[in-house]
Protein backbone atom coordinates (compact mmCIF):
# COMPACT_ATOMS: atom_id res chain seq x y z
CA UNK A 1 0.00 0.00 0.00
CA UNK A 2 1.20 3.52 -0.65
CA UNK A 3 2.18 4.94 2.58
CA UNK A 4 -0.56 8.50 3.44
CA UNK A 5 1.82 9.73 5.99
CA UNK A 6 2.55 13.20 4.26
CA UNK A 7 -1.04 13.63 4.45
CA UNK A 8 -1.78 13.15 8.18
CA UNK A 9 -1.11 15.59 11.04
CA UNK A 10 1.74 14.74 13.00
CA UNK A 11 1.41 14.50 16.60
CA UNK A 12 4.67 13.48 18.24
CA UNK A 13 5.53 15.25 21.63
CA UNK A 14 1.60 16.18 22.24
CA UNK A 15 2.10 18.53 19.77
CA UNK A 16 0.10 18.89 16.11
CA UNK A 17 1.86 19.90 13.64
CA UNK A 18 1.30 20.80 9.39
CA UNK A 19 2.95 18.76 7.06
CA UNK A 20 4.45 20.21 4.50
CA UNK A 21 1.61 19.95 1.75
CA UNK A 22 -0.48 21.52 4.27
CA UNK A 23 1.48 24.37 5.34
CA UNK A 24 1.82 25.50 1.09
CA UNK A 25 -2.39 25.00 1.06
CA UNK A 26 -2.40 27.33 3.98
CA UNK A 27 -0.48 30.05 2.87
CA UNK A 28 -1.73 30.06 -0.71
CA UNK A 29 -5.23 30.75 1.17
CA UNK A 30 -3.58 33.30 3.04
CA UNK A 31 -2.60 34.64 -0.53
CA UNK A 32 -5.93 34.66 -1.58
CA UNK A 33 -7.55 36.81 0.42
CA UNK A 34 -5.13 39.23 0.93
CA UNK A 35 -5.38 40.29 -2.75
CA UNK A 36 -9.40 40.04 -2.63
CA UNK A 37 -9.26 42.14 0.49
CA UNK A 38 -6.55 45.16 -1.13
CA UNK A 39 -8.99 44.68 -4.29
CA UNK A 40 -12.08 45.12 -2.19
CA UNK A 41 -10.54 48.15 -0.51
CA UNK A 42 -9.24 49.87 -3.89
CA UNK A 43 -12.53 49.13 -5.13
CA UNK A 44 -14.57 50.76 -2.53
CA UNK A 45 -11.38 53.66 -2.07
CA UNK A 46 -12.65 54.29 -5.62
CA UNK A 47 -16.54 54.58 -5.05
CA UNK A 48 -15.97 56.92 -2.14
CA UNK A 49 -13.89 59.05 -4.26
CA UNK A 50 -16.41 59.04 -6.80
CA UNK A 51 -19.16 59.22 -4.61
CA UNK A 52 -17.11 62.48 -3.37
CA UNK A 53 -16.97 63.88 -6.70
CA UNK A 54 -20.53 63.18 -7.93
CA UNK A 55 -21.25 65.20 -4.04
CA UNK A 56 -19.31 67.69 -4.95
CA UNK A 57 -20.30 68.16 -8.58
CA UNK A 58 -24.13 68.29 -7.38
CA UNK A 59 -22.81 70.82 -4.54
CA UNK A 60 -21.16 73.38 -7.15
CA UNK A 61 -24.28 72.52 -9.68
CA UNK A 62 -26.58 73.64 -7.05
CA UNK A 63 -24.32 77.11 -6.12
CA UNK A 64 -23.94 78.09 -10.05
CA UNK A 65 -27.73 77.77 -9.99
CA UNK A 66 -28.31 79.89 -7.36
CA UNK A 67 -25.72 82.31 -8.69
CA UNK A 68 -27.92 82.30 -12.00
CA UNK A 69 -30.53 83.22 -10.46
CA UNK A 70 -29.26 86.19 -8.05
CA UNK A 71 -27.61 87.57 -11.54
CA UNK A 72 -31.34 87.31 -12.91
CA UNK A 73 -32.86 88.92 -10.54
CA UNK A 74 -30.52 91.53 -10.48
CA UNK A 75 -31.54 92.24 -13.83
CA UNK A 76 -34.54 91.74 -13.70
CA UNK A 77 -35.07 94.60 -11.13
CA UNK A 78 -32.55 96.70 -13.23
CA UNK A 79 -35.16 96.03 -16.34
CA UNK A 80 -38.08 97.06 -14.69
CA UNK A 81 -36.51 100.43 -13.71
CA UNK A 82 -35.43 101.13 -17.08
CA UNK A 83 -38.86 100.00 -18.91
CA UNK A 84 -40.75 102.29 -15.92
CA UNK A 85 -38.26 105.33 -16.15
CA UNK A 86 -37.44 104.93 -12.38
CA UNK A 87 -34.44 106.22 -11.21
CA UNK A 88 -31.19 104.01 -11.02
CA UNK A 89 -27.24 104.56 -10.68
CA UNK A 90 -24.93 103.14 -12.95
CA UNK A 91 -23.54 100.99 -10.97
CA UNK A 92 -25.50 99.39 -8.09
CA UNK A 93 -25.22 96.79 -5.62
CA UNK A 94 -28.87 94.76 -4.83
CA UNK A 95 -29.00 92.02 -1.76
CA UNK A 96 -31.00 88.96 -2.97
CA UNK A 97 -31.70 86.97 -0.95
CA UNK A 98 -28.54 87.01 1.25
CA UNK A 99 -26.29 87.29 -1.41
CA UNK A 100 -25.02 90.27 -3.91
CA UNK A 101 -25.52 90.86 -6.81
CA UNK A 102 -23.99 94.00 -8.97
CA UNK A 103 -25.79 95.40 -11.70
CA UNK A 104 -23.97 97.97 -14.54
CA UNK A 105 -26.35 100.20 -16.08
CA UNK A 106 -25.15 102.42 -19.51
CA UNK A 107 -27.19 104.55 -21.71
CA UNK A 108 -26.59 106.32 -24.80
CA UNK A 109 -28.33 108.06 -27.55
CA UNK A 110 -31.87 105.38 -26.84
CA UNK A 111 -29.44 102.67 -26.09
CA UNK A 112 -29.42 101.04 -22.31
CA UNK A 113 -27.08 98.07 -21.87
CA UNK A 114 -27.62 95.78 -18.54
CA UNK A 115 -25.03 93.72 -17.46
CA UNK A 116 -25.48 91.83 -14.01
CA UNK A 117 -23.09 89.98 -12.12
CA UNK A 118 -23.79 87.62 -8.55
CA UNK A 119 -20.78 85.91 -7.13
CA UNK A 120 -21.84 82.52 -4.49
CA UNK A 121 -18.97 80.71 -2.87
CA UNK A 122 -16.16 82.03 -5.89
CA UNK A 123 -18.75 80.89 -8.70
CA UNK A 124 -19.63 83.84 -10.73
CA UNK A 125 -22.69 83.90 -13.19
CA UNK A 126 -23.04 87.08 -15.73
CA UNK A 127 -26.07 88.27 -17.34
CA UNK A 128 -26.91 91.27 -19.67
CA UNK A 129 -29.71 92.63 -21.75
CA UNK A 130 -29.71 95.28 -24.36
CA UNK A 131 -33.25 98.01 -24.43
CA UNK A 132 -33.68 99.98 -27.02
CA UNK A 133 -36.83 102.46 -27.71
CA UNK A 134 -38.79 102.62 -30.45
CA UNK A 135 -41.22 100.42 -32.58
CA UNK A 136 -41.23 96.99 -32.49
CA UNK A 137 -41.13 94.27 -35.97
CA UNK A 138 -40.93 91.01 -36.19
CA UNK A 139 -40.80 89.73 -39.39
CA UNK A 140 -40.62 86.04 -39.85
CA UNK A 141 -41.27 85.49 -43.96
CA UNK A 142 -39.15 86.72 -46.89
CA UNK A 143 -42.46 87.38 -48.32
CA UNK A 144 -46.14 87.68 -46.23
CA UNK A 145 -49.23 88.50 -48.06
CA UNK A 146 -52.63 88.81 -45.70
CA UNK A 147 -54.83 89.85 -49.24
CA UNK A 148 -56.10 87.01 -51.58
CA UNK A 149 -54.28 88.58 -54.12
CA UNK A 150 -51.38 86.49 -53.64
CA UNK A 151 -47.68 85.93 -55.05
CA UNK A 152 -46.50 86.15 -58.49
CA UNK A 153 -43.54 85.70 -59.17
CA UNK A 154 -42.23 85.98 -63.13
CA UNK A 155 -38.67 85.39 -63.41
CA UNK A 156 -37.91 86.38 -59.99
CA UNK A 157 -36.77 84.58 -56.91
CA UNK A 158 -37.28 84.51 -52.90
CA UNK A 159 -34.52 83.59 -50.46
CA UNK A 160 -36.24 82.43 -47.64
CA UNK A 161 -39.52 81.49 -46.55
CA UNK A 162 -42.95 83.12 -48.00
CA UNK A 163 -46.51 82.90 -46.41
CA UNK A 164 -49.28 84.06 -48.50
CA UNK A 165 -53.13 84.06 -48.07
CA UNK A 166 -54.03 83.98 -51.67
CA UNK A 167 -52.50 81.56 -54.02
CA UNK A 168 -48.89 81.81 -55.49
CA UNK A 169 -47.91 81.86 -59.03
CA UNK A 170 -44.93 81.25 -60.54
CA UNK A 171 -43.48 81.19 -64.13
CA UNK A 172 -40.02 81.80 -65.82
CA UNK A 173 -37.90 80.09 -63.36
CA UNK A 174 -39.36 81.21 -60.36
CA UNK A 175 -37.71 80.40 -57.03
CA UNK A 176 -38.39 79.72 -53.36
CA UNK A 177 -35.49 78.58 -51.54
CA UNK A 178 -37.30 78.40 -48.24
CA UNK A 179 -40.89 76.79 -47.31
CA UNK A 180 -43.58 78.13 -49.22
CA UNK A 181 -47.38 78.37 -47.62
CA UNK A 182 -50.66 79.15 -48.42
CA UNK A 183 -53.26 79.19 -46.28
CA UNK A 184 -57.38 78.82 -47.26
CA UNK A 185 -58.83 76.52 -49.18
CA UNK A 186 -58.82 76.35 -53.44
CA UNK A 187 -55.93 78.37 -53.06
CA UNK A 188 -52.89 77.18 -54.53
CA UNK A 189 -48.98 76.79 -55.06
CA UNK A 190 -48.04 77.18 -59.33
CA UNK A 191 -45.36 76.43 -61.10
CA UNK A 192 -42.93 76.98 -58.52
CA UNK A 193 -39.63 75.55 -57.54
CA UNK A 194 -39.51 75.24 -53.87
CA UNK A 195 -36.33 73.98 -52.14
CA UNK A 196 -37.94 73.58 -48.62
CA UNK A 197 -41.53 72.05 -47.64
CA UNK A 198 -44.74 73.16 -49.90
CA UNK A 199 -48.26 73.55 -48.22
CA UNK A 200 -51.38 74.32 -49.94
CA UNK A 201 -55.15 73.29 -50.53
CA UNK A 202 -53.34 72.70 -54.56
CA UNK A 203 -50.05 72.09 -55.23
CA UNK A 204 -49.46 72.26 -59.01
CA UNK A 205 -46.91 71.89 -61.82
CA UNK A 206 -44.28 72.61 -59.62
CA UNK A 207 -40.99 71.11 -58.10
CA UNK A 208 -40.73 70.17 -54.17
CA UNK A 209 -37.36 69.37 -52.72
CA UNK A 210 -38.85 68.85 -49.34
CA UNK A 211 -42.75 67.38 -48.41
CA UNK A 212 -45.61 68.60 -50.05
CA UNK A 213 -48.60 69.01 -47.46
CA UNK A 214 -51.79 69.35 -49.61
CA UNK A 215 -55.28 69.80 -47.99
CA UNK A 216 -56.71 68.72 -51.55
CA UNK A 217 -55.14 67.80 -54.54
CA UNK A 218 -52.01 67.28 -56.22
CA UNK A 219 -51.08 67.97 -60.02
CA UNK A 220 -48.28 67.06 -62.03
CA UNK A 221 -45.30 67.93 -59.14
CA UNK A 222 -42.27 66.31 -58.38
CA UNK A 223 -41.81 65.87 -54.51
CA UNK A 224 -38.23 64.71 -53.26
CA UNK A 225 -40.07 64.16 -49.61
CA UNK A 226 -43.25 62.56 -48.32
CA UNK A 227 -46.55 63.78 -50.05
CA UNK A 228 -48.96 64.28 -47.58
CA UNK A 229 -52.58 64.39 -48.92
CA UNK A 230 -55.53 65.80 -46.64
CA UNK A 231 -52.68 67.86 -44.27
CA UNK A 232 -54.27 70.84 -42.41
CA UNK A 233 -53.67 73.88 -43.70
CA UNK A 234 -52.03 77.39 -42.26
CA UNK A 235 -54.02 80.18 -40.21
CA UNK A 236 -54.51 82.76 -42.05
CA UNK A 237 -52.01 85.51 -40.22
CA UNK A 238 -51.29 89.21 -39.93
CA UNK A 239 -48.21 91.27 -39.61
CA UNK A 240 -46.49 90.85 -36.41
CA UNK A 241 -45.78 94.82 -35.65
CA UNK A 242 -46.71 97.05 -33.63
CA UNK A 243 -49.77 99.40 -35.72
CA UNK A 244 -51.24 100.94 -32.56
CA UNK A 245 -47.19 102.78 -32.01
CA UNK A 246 -47.30 103.51 -35.26
CA UNK A 247 -50.76 105.25 -34.94
CA UNK A 248 -49.07 107.02 -31.59
CA UNK A 249 -45.86 108.08 -33.98
CA UNK A 250 -47.76 109.62 -36.84
CA UNK A 251 -49.59 111.66 -34.35
CA UNK A 252 -46.43 112.58 -32.46
CA UNK A 253 -44.72 113.70 -35.95
CA UNK A 254 -47.63 115.66 -37.27
CA UNK A 255 -48.01 117.44 -33.69
CA UNK A 256 -44.76 117.72 -31.99
CA UNK A 257 -42.20 117.08 -34.76
CA UNK A 258 -40.77 119.55 -37.39
CA UNK A 259 -43.44 120.21 -40.06
CA UNK A 260 -43.35 121.43 -43.34
CA UNK A 261 -46.08 122.95 -45.64
CA UNK A 262 -44.81 124.30 -48.62
CA UNK A 263 -43.84 124.70 -51.41
CA UNK A 264 -44.69 121.74 -52.49
CA UNK A 265 -43.59 118.69 -53.41
CA UNK A 266 -40.64 118.78 -50.99
CA UNK A 267 -37.48 117.95 -53.23
CA UNK A 268 -33.92 116.83 -51.69
CA UNK A 269 -31.15 116.52 -54.64
CA UNK A 270 -28.11 117.64 -52.62
CA UNK A 271 -27.11 117.14 -48.99
CA UNK A 272 -29.94 116.83 -46.06
CA UNK A 273 -30.87 115.53 -42.87
CA UNK A 274 -34.08 113.64 -42.16
CA UNK A 275 -36.00 112.77 -39.47
CA UNK A 276 -38.51 113.61 -36.84
CA UNK A 277 -40.46 115.73 -39.59
CA UNK A 278 -43.97 115.57 -40.61
CA UNK A 279 -44.38 116.67 -44.38
CA UNK A 280 -47.65 118.14 -45.85
CA UNK A 281 -46.76 117.61 -49.41
CA UNK A 282 -45.23 114.63 -51.62
CA UNK A 283 -41.11 114.21 -51.50
CA UNK A 284 -38.75 114.07 -54.23
CA UNK A 285 -35.58 112.48 -53.68
CA UNK A 286 -33.45 112.25 -56.75
CA UNK A 287 -30.09 112.80 -58.47
CA UNK A 288 -26.67 112.17 -56.32
CA UNK A 289 -28.85 113.13 -52.68
CA UNK A 290 -27.01 111.94 -49.46
CA UNK A 291 -29.67 111.86 -46.72
CA UNK A 292 -28.76 111.42 -43.38
CA UNK A 293 -31.43 109.73 -41.87
CA UNK A 294 -32.19 110.31 -37.87
CA UNK A 295 -35.51 109.55 -37.31
CA UNK A 296 -38.76 109.10 -38.51
CA UNK A 297 -40.78 110.82 -41.78
CA UNK A 298 -44.36 110.95 -42.35
CA UNK A 299 -45.15 112.23 -46.20
CA UNK A 300 -48.68 113.30 -46.28
CA UNK A 301 -48.80 112.27 -50.65
CA UNK A 302 -46.34 109.95 -52.39
CA UNK A 303 -42.63 109.73 -52.31
CA UNK A 304 -40.20 109.15 -55.71
CA UNK A 305 -36.74 108.03 -55.33
CA UNK A 306 -34.82 108.40 -58.68
CA UNK A 307 -31.37 108.95 -59.74
CA UNK A 308 -28.77 107.34 -57.15
CA UNK A 309 -29.24 108.89 -53.86
CA UNK A 310 -27.85 107.49 -50.57
CA UNK A 311 -29.53 106.91 -47.42
CA UNK A 312 -27.13 106.88 -44.19
CA UNK A 313 -28.11 106.26 -40.90
CA UNK A 314 -27.33 108.36 -38.06
CA UNK A 315 -24.79 107.02 -35.41
CA UNK A 316 -27.03 108.34 -33.12
CA UNK A 317 -29.43 105.73 -33.98
CA UNK A 318 -27.55 102.54 -32.68
CA UNK A 319 -28.73 99.47 -33.94
CA UNK A 320 -32.24 100.59 -34.73
CA UNK A 321 -34.38 101.42 -38.22
CA UNK A 322 -35.78 104.09 -39.45
CA UNK A 323 -39.59 104.25 -41.24
CA UNK A 324 -40.48 107.08 -44.13
CA UNK A 325 -44.21 106.47 -44.15
CA UNK A 326 -46.55 107.83 -47.62
CA UNK A 327 -50.13 108.35 -46.35
CA UNK A 328 -52.49 110.67 -47.51
CA UNK A 329 -55.22 109.83 -45.10
CA UNK A 330 -58.07 111.70 -47.29
CA UNK A 331 -57.37 109.92 -50.70
CA UNK A 332 -55.13 106.50 -50.12
CA UNK A 333 -56.58 104.86 -53.79
CA UNK A 334 -54.36 107.70 -55.66
CA UNK A 335 -52.08 108.94 -53.45
CA UNK A 336 -49.37 107.68 -50.46
CA UNK A 337 -47.86 105.95 -52.80
CA UNK A 338 -43.74 104.92 -53.46
CA UNK A 339 -42.07 105.15 -56.74
CA UNK A 340 -38.42 103.95 -56.93
CA UNK A 341 -36.44 103.52 -60.10
CA UNK A 342 -32.66 104.09 -60.49
CA UNK A 343 -30.32 102.61 -58.49
CA UNK A 344 -30.23 104.67 -55.00
CA UNK A 345 -27.75 102.84 -52.09
CA UNK A 346 -28.36 102.45 -48.25
CA UNK A 347 -25.51 102.52 -46.30
CA UNK A 348 -26.27 100.88 -42.55
CA UNK A 349 -23.77 101.71 -39.83
CA UNK A 350 -25.19 98.81 -37.50
CA UNK A 351 -27.05 95.62 -38.05
CA UNK A 352 -30.37 96.89 -37.16
CA UNK A 353 -30.04 99.69 -39.74
CA UNK A 354 -32.97 99.07 -42.08
CA UNK A 355 -34.81 101.56 -43.82
CA UNK A 356 -38.68 100.62 -43.95
CA UNK A 357 -40.81 102.21 -46.90
CA UNK A 358 -44.49 102.21 -45.70
CA UNK A 359 -47.24 102.98 -47.85
CA UNK A 360 -50.82 103.14 -47.18
CA UNK A 361 -52.49 103.24 -50.45
CA UNK A 362 -54.95 100.90 -51.13
CA UNK A 363 -53.75 99.33 -54.86
CA UNK A 364 -50.33 99.78 -56.33
CA UNK A 365 -48.64 100.91 -52.99
CA UNK A 366 -44.64 100.64 -53.81
CA UNK A 367 -42.81 99.66 -57.16
CA UNK A 368 -39.05 99.25 -57.22
CA UNK A 369 -38.36 99.24 -60.76
CA UNK A 370 -34.52 99.41 -61.00
CA UNK A 371 -31.77 97.83 -58.14
CA UNK A 372 -31.84 99.01 -55.08
CA UNK A 373 -28.39 98.34 -52.60
CA UNK A 374 -28.31 97.56 -49.02
CA UNK A 375 -30.99 97.10 -45.94
CA UNK A 376 -34.50 97.85 -47.39
CA UNK A 377 -37.92 96.72 -46.14
CA UNK A 378 -41.13 96.94 -48.14
CA UNK A 379 -44.56 97.01 -45.66
CA UNK A 380 -47.51 97.57 -47.62
CA UNK A 381 -50.70 96.66 -45.20
CA UNK A 382 -53.06 97.66 -47.67
CA UNK A 383 -52.25 97.56 -51.44
CA UNK A 384 -49.60 95.80 -53.91
CA UNK A 385 -45.97 95.56 -53.84
CA UNK A 386 -43.76 95.23 -57.16
CA UNK A 387 -40.66 94.32 -58.03
CA UNK A 388 -38.94 94.78 -61.61
CA UNK A 389 -35.71 94.72 -63.12
CA UNK A 390 -33.31 93.18 -60.70
CA UNK A 391 -34.53 95.27 -57.91
CA UNK A 392 -33.61 93.39 -54.51
CA UNK A 393 -34.70 93.78 -51.21
CA UNK A 394 -34.86 92.86 -47.64
CA UNK A 395 -38.69 91.53 -47.16
CA UNK A 396 -41.73 92.41 -48.73
CA UNK A 397 -44.78 92.81 -46.37
CA UNK A 398 -48.09 93.65 -48.57
CA UNK A 399 -51.88 92.93 -49.31
CA UNK A 400 -49.95 91.16 -52.48
CA UNK A 401 -46.84 90.91 -53.55
CA UNK A 402 -44.89 90.59 -57.24
CA UNK A 403 -41.46 89.74 -57.91
CA UNK A 404 -40.37 89.89 -61.52
CA UNK A 405 -37.37 89.87 -64.03
CA UNK A 406 -34.42 88.56 -62.13
CA UNK A 407 -35.91 90.84 -59.80
CA UNK A 408 -35.13 89.03 -55.56
CA UNK A 409 -36.08 89.25 -51.96
CA UNK A 410 -33.25 88.15 -49.80
CA UNK A 411 -34.58 87.77 -46.29
CA UNK A 412 -31.79 88.36 -43.36
CA UNK A 413 -32.43 86.88 -39.62
CA UNK A 414 -32.15 90.17 -38.40
CA UNK A 415 -35.83 90.80 -39.79
CA UNK A 416 -37.10 88.66 -36.43
CA UNK A 417 -35.95 91.18 -33.92
CA UNK A 418 -36.05 94.72 -35.42
CA UNK A 419 -36.21 98.15 -33.61
CA UNK A 420 -37.50 101.18 -35.46
CA UNK A 421 -36.53 104.67 -34.19
CA UNK A 422 -39.74 106.59 -32.48
CA UNK A 423 -39.89 110.05 -31.32
CA UNK A 424 -40.72 109.32 -27.91
CA UNK A 425 -38.47 107.36 -24.96
CA UNK A 426 -41.03 106.26 -23.38
CA UNK A 427 -41.43 102.69 -25.53
CA UNK A 428 -39.08 100.40 -24.53
CA UNK A 429 -38.36 97.24 -26.34
CA UNK A 430 -36.27 94.32 -25.68
CA UNK A 431 -33.18 93.70 -28.11
CA UNK A 432 -31.09 91.16 -26.41
CA UNK A 433 -31.21 89.01 -23.48
CA UNK A 434 -28.75 86.54 -22.40
CA UNK A 435 -26.07 84.59 -19.94
CA UNK A 436 -22.97 85.93 -21.03
CA UNK A 437 -20.77 83.50 -18.01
Amino acid sequence: MKSRRNNRINTEGGQARLLPKQREGGQAVFLVVIVLLTVSMMFIARIGRDMLAQSDLVRRHNISQQAAAVAESGLEDLSYRVREGMQFDPVETLDVAGEEVVTTTNSEAGVTSIESEAEVNELIRKKSALFVTGIPANFQYAVQTTGSGGVSINGGNITGNLYSNGSVSGAGLAEVTGDASVSGETNQIDSLTVSGDATADVVSNSIVSGDAYVGDEIISTIVSGETLMGSNLPEETNFNFDEDALYQLKIALSSSGSVYFGPCPYTITGIETLGNFFINCDVIISNNAVVNLTGPVWARGDITISGSPEFRFDSGLGPKGVILIADEPTDRVSKGRIIISGNPTINSGSEGNYLMLRSENEFSAITVSDYVSGNLVLFAPNGAVTLEDDAEVSGIYADSASVNDNSSVNYDTNLGNLIFEGVSDDLWQVSHWAEVE
